[in-house]
């Protein structure tokens, strides 16, 4: 991935691709395959009319992960297939937008790879600032290319197994702060829990290998120990680690809650610059069992509605702590 500000008025952004021209061609012009990618993380793009020739429209409103709407006017002023697109974005009436034209450029590689280039030409050095400032473009294109990516190597970023919780928030806070109070046990004991649990010990060791051992307690329930096991360490933007059941003296034990359960539960947290108005975190936690039986598996798919409502507190506190420390 390269990015580039050629001039106060241009972006540059390029990416190379696992995958044949033509089929690039189809994923950046095709409404069902662009409804899977177009946009940064946590974006979600509906297409309402798409008329691919020069003078057609496409009509089309981005849904940000913090609930915000961002409608879209563009018009295909070249459409030379399968290398050259020209989105030139205008405005409808009682519509915000960021007037700009983006130059979409396919160049064949070897065989089954292509670069992607978008350049993106402001009608002003203020518009461009105003859009990398306001609306995180750099960061944004950087998260479309990516998403693209990871459709042309099969996935589209976003389809996940059945039984995988993932759960997607805006912070308003950088990803750097957001990563400060989920790696330190002090921070951690503050804002760590649902509403009604307390943290009463945290100890924590972050490295690969290293874990985070912590005791909590709420209502009608006994004193529990949890364990993070860590297998990602990159900060400001990933962290994994197992989730375990744990005592005091840090051994693995079946969960305190009685009947099945995954003994490891294989969790990423990922935080990435929010390209939207507001700007702030999207972080994306994603969690699934890890070497588990059917039996566990169905009991963690069983669970998936309390976790999300769980996780959902878990993250409301996170939000009003870096409200707090911010």
């Amino acid at each position: 991935m390269t990015t580039a500000a050629d001039d106060a008025r241009n972006l540059t952004l390029s990416r190379e691709l696992s995958a044949p021209r033509d089929l690039v061609w189809a994923a950046l012009t095709t409404p069902e395959h662009l409804g899977r990618w177009w946009g940064p993380t946590g974006f979600r793009t509906e297409t309402h009319g798409h008329d691919l020739r020069p003078g057609g429209m496409w009509h089309l409103t981005m849904h940000g992960p913090d609930g915000r709407a961002y409608p879209n006017h563009v018009v295909f002023d070249v459409v030379e297939p399968p290398e050259r697109l020209v989105l030139r974005y205008v405005q409808e009436s009682g519509q915000e937008a960021v007037h700009h034209v983006t130059t979409i450029t396919l160049d064949a590689l070897a065989p089954g790879r292509t670069r992607i280039t978008l350049a993106l030409r402001f009608p002003s050095a203020e518009a461009c600032r105003d859009a990398v400032e306001r609306y995180g473009a750099m960061e944004g294109g950087q998260q479309t290319l990516g998403r693209l990516a990871a459709l042309l190597e099969g996935s589209s970023g976003d389809e996940l197994p059945d039984a995988t919780l993932v759960v997607r928030r805006v912070l308003a806070a950088p990803p750097e702060l957001v990563w400060s109070v989920w790696t330190d046990a002090d921070h951690l004991q503050r804002w760590f829990h649902p509403e009604v649990w307390t943290i009463f010990s945290a100890a924590l060791d972050l490295r690969v290998g290293g874990s985070f051992h912590y005791g909590f307690r709420g209502p009608e329930m006994p004193e529990t120990w949890g364990l993070w096991t860590f297998t990602e360490v990159d900060p400001p933007r990933r962290l994994r680690f197992d989730v375990s059941f744990a005592d005091a003296a840090r051994r693995l034990v079946p969960s305190p809650f009685g009947g099945a359960w995954p003994a490891r539960v294989d969790t990423t947290v990922t935080l990435e610059p929010h390209a939207g108005l507001g700007r702030g975190t999207v972080l994306t936690l994603r969690s699934a069992p890890r070497g588990a039986s059917a039996e566990e598996v169905e009991a963690f798919r069983a669970m998936l509605p309390s976790m999300d409502g769980g996780w959902g507190q878990t993250l409301e506190a996170l939000g009003a702590y870096l409200r707090a420390v911010g």
